[in-house]
């Protein structure tokens, strides 16, 4: 998993997630889901009707986050974009999440919501460090550790990190 936070957009994005990674930042938030689609059988099908209107969800917001998740075991979903309220929302596609709150603090709490579940116990220092790079970090060095466990983990991530990025970013220049 890679994960990178912008705290001065307030975006977080990562890697290797499935869709029910969403779920965090669903809760308590009104939200309209803008693209939905499904993978089955190699085949990416349409899970919206077509033409029809994009409704708010503004309460009983169980019953659709419910539906989410019964959609992604029947058909597993591959792509999906949700609006949230002042310009947020969230973009789900094959894996690869971002995320854009204008709330920070609600954003570092799903997010480290989701880092837990996925096995990252340190997930507040994880997000702290993440936060303060200029690059996405290869956070699977850190994870089932608990903070005591990170050690020099953290340096090691970032210098990975950078230099994948600057391997990156030099094949393009050239």
């Amino acid at each position: 998993m890679w994960m990178g936070v912008n705290s001065e957009e307030n975006l977080f994005n990562c890697s290797s997630v499935d869709a029910m990674s969403i779920i965090p930042f669903l809760r308590g938030r009104d939200f309209q889901i803008e693209e939905l689609f499904g993978y089955k059988n190699n085949i990416d099908k349409n899970l919206l009707w077509e033409n029809e209107e994009r409704f708010w969800v503004r309460e009983n917001h169980y019953i659709e986050i419910s539906s989410l998740i019964e959609e992604d075991n029947d058909e597993q979903i591959s792509s999906i974009i949700i609006n949230f309220d002042n310009g947020d929302g969230l973009n789900f596609c094959h894996g690869q999440l971002s995320v854009k709150l204008s709330d920070n603090k609600s954003l570092k709490k799903c997010t480290v919501r989701l880092l837990e579940q996925y096995g990252y116990f340190a997930a507040e220092k994880i997000w702290e460090f993440v936060s303060k790079q200029d690059y996405v970090m290869p956070i699977y060095y850190v994870l089932g550790m608990e903070e005591r466990d990170l050690d020099d983990s953290l340096k090691r991530m970032r210098d990975e990190g950078i230099q994948i990025a600057e391997e990156f970013y030099s094949k393009l220049g050239s």
